[in-house]
């Protein structure tokens, strides 16, 4: 994953982050939880755990986010996530740090 080049599936990318969700511990879990639902307002993850998720991704997609390029309003569900940073044509994975203008 590390070829910068990585595309996660969804269904993949679905996976790892209910892991992801579930190893944060504090009961939390993707249940109930669909694409669209807010993740900060179901209590899923908080500004905290941001750092977390960035770290995930980065590791999923093997390249970095160029946190210049993001708010935290980016992290707030599960679909907003993986158009921005994981699905192909995603703008993380146009931009493979470099200025994507």
């Amino acid at each position: 994953m590390s070829d910068g080049n990585h595309v996660v599936g969804r269904t993949e990318f679905d996976a790892e982050f209910a892991e992801f969700v579930g190893g944060l511990g504090e009961g939390r879990s993707m249940a109930g939880i669909g694409g669209d639902d807010n993740l900060f307002d179901a209590g899923v993850i908080d500004s905290f755990s941001v750092i977390k998720l960035i770290a995930l991704i980065e590791s999923l997609v093997g390249r970095s986010i160029d946190l210049e390029q993001v708010t935290i309003e980016t992290f707030a569900t599960t679909n907003m996530i993986y158009r921005t940073f994981v699905s192909p044509g995603s703008v993380s994975s146009a931009v493979s740090g470099t200025d994507r203008r």
